[in-house]
C-alpha cells in the first residue's frame, strides 16, 4: 500500500473517532441536564414541603398561643372580677326595747333605721348563696391558676359560669347575720327584713331550741326561737338557718383557767379529769354533726354549710373537725372586708348590733372598710 493510502485511512479513522466523541458528549450533556432539572424539581419539592411543614409548624404554634391567650384571658377576666367584689357582713345578737346595758342588742327602732339607712345607701344586699359561692370561686380560682397544664373544657365552662354570676354581685355588698338564735330575731327582725326585701342568715345555738329559755352567755336570760318559728323562717328564701354549735357556747373549766369549750381540753365530769386531745377532738365533731343533723331534719329541703364560732374563737382543730363534719363556711367576729382573699374558714364580720351603733355611724364604719 502506498503511503498517500495510508495517511488517508489514518484520516478517516481520526474523523469517525471525533465523530464518536461528539455524539457521547452530546448524549452525557443531554443525560447531566435531565440529571439537573430532576434534581431541581425534587429540591423545589423538598422545599415546598418545607414550607408546608413550617406552614403547618406555624399554624400549631399559633393554635397553641391562641388556646394559652384564650385561657389567660379567661383567667384574668375572671380574677378581675373576684378583684371588683368586696362584701361587708354586720352581725347583730338580740333586738330588746330595753337594752339594759347589754352590749350586744340594739332596739327594735333602731334595727329598722339602721335597714332603712342601708336600702337608701349605695350598698346592695347579697345573700348567703351569693357570698359563699363568691368565696367558692376564689379559692377555686387560686387553684387554676397554680396549674402547669391546660385548661379542661369543662374548667373554662366553670370560669365563664363564674364570670357571668360575677357581673351581678354587687361591687360593694352587704349581708345581715344574727348569732345565738333569739326570738326577738322572729318577733322584729324578721318582719323588717321581709318589709325590706333584704336577706339575712341566722346561726343559732341549736340545743336551745329545744327549750323555751336558756342562758348564753351567763348574763343573758332571753327566749330562744323554737323550731316551729324557725320552720316558719326557713320557708322565706332569703333567709338562712345556720349552726352556732349544738351546745358549745359557754365557757368551762379547763387546765387552769376557763375557757370556750369549741376551742380546747376541758374538765368532764363524766370522767372526772381533763379530757384527751383525742377525746376534745371528737367531742366538738360530735356536736357539730348533732347541730347539723338537728338542723336538717327539723327543717325541710335544708342543707347545713355554715357554722358562726361561739365568742368568735377557734383553732386548728376546730377547722379540722369542721371539715370533717362536712361544714365548708366558718365566720368569725373579726371586722373586716370579705374579699377575693378571705378563707372560707374565717370570714369576717363587724358587729353592727351595739347599743350605741346609730345609722349613720354603721354607715360611716362601713364606709371606711370599703374605701380601704
Amino acid at each position: 500500500m502506498s503511503k498517500s493510502s495510508n495517511i488517508l485511512i489514518l484520516f478517516t479513522i481520526i474523523i469517525s473517532l471525533m465523530l464518536i466523541a461528539t455524539s457521547v458528549y452530546v448524549i452525557l450533556s443531554a443525560l447531566d441536564n435531565q440529571n439537573s432539572i430532576n434534581n431541581e424539581d425534587t429540591n423545589n419539592a423538598v422545599l415546598d414541603n418545607d414550607v408546608l411543614d413550617n406552614s403547618v409548624l406555624d399554624n400549631d404554634i399559633n393554635e397553641n398561643t391562641d388556646n394559652d391567650s384564650n385561657e389567660l384571658d379567661l383567667l384574668t377576666q375572671l380574677s378581675y372580677a373576684l378583684d371588683k367584689a368586696s362584701i361587708l357582713t354586720l352581725t347583730y345578737h338580740h333586738i330588746d326595747a330595753e337594752p339594759n346595758n347589754n352590749p350586744f342588742t340594739v332596739t327594735p327602732g333602731q334595727f329598722a333605721s339602721h335597714i332603712k339607712a342601708l336600702q337608701k345607701s349605695e350598698y346592695q344586699p347579697v345573700s348567703y348563696e351569693q357570698l359563699t359561692r363568691f368565696i367558692t370561686i376564689a379559692d377555686e380560682t387560686r387553684n387554676l391558676m397554680s396549674l402547669s397544664r391546660l385548661l379542661t373544657t369543662d374548667e373554662e365552662q366553670w370560669i365563664s359560669d363564674s364570670i357571668t354570676f360575677l357581673k351581678d354581685l354587687p361591687e360593694q355588698g352587704f349581708h345581715i347575720t344574727f348569732d345565738d338564735g333569739y326570738k326577738s330575731v322572729y318577733q322584729y327582725a324578721v318582719p323588717i327584713l321581709l318589709e325590706a326585701k333584704l336577706p339575712m342568715t341566722f346561726f343559732v345555738i341549736t340545743k336551745s331550741s329545744n327549750k323555751e329559755w336558756e342562758t348564753a352567755p351567763y348574763y343573758i336570760n332571753y327566749p330562744h326561737v323554737t323550731w316551729e318559728e324557725l320552720q316558719i323562717i326557713q320557708r322565706y328564701p332569703q333567709f338562712q338557718v345556720q349552726s352556732h354549735t349544738y351546745s358549745l357556747h359557754s365557757y368551762e373549766p379547763g387546765d387552769g383557767s376557763s375557757i370556750p369549750s369549741l376551742s380546747g381540753r376541758i374538765y368532764r365530769a363524766d370522767l372526772g379529769r381533763i379530757e384527751t386531745h383525742e377525746e376534745f377532738l371528737e367531742r366538738i365533731y360530735q356536736d357539730m354533726i348533732l347541730s347539723k343533723s338537728y338542723l336538717e331534719n327539723r327543717l325541710s329541703s335544708h342543707k347545713v354549710t355554715g357554722m358562726s364560732y361561739p365568742y368568735g374563737v377557734y383553732t386548728d382543730d376546730v377547722i379540722e373537725m369542721a371539715a370533717k363534719a362536712n361544714i365548708q363556711y366558718l365566720f368569725t367576729n373579726q371586722p373586716d372586708l370579705i374579699t377575693y382573699q378571705t378563707s372560707a374558714t374565717a370570714i369576717p364580720r363587724l358587729n353592727a348590733g351595739a347599743p350605741d351603733m346609730s345609722a349613720k355611724k354603721l354607715l360611716t364604719l362601713m364606709e371606711q372598710y370599703f374605701s380601704k
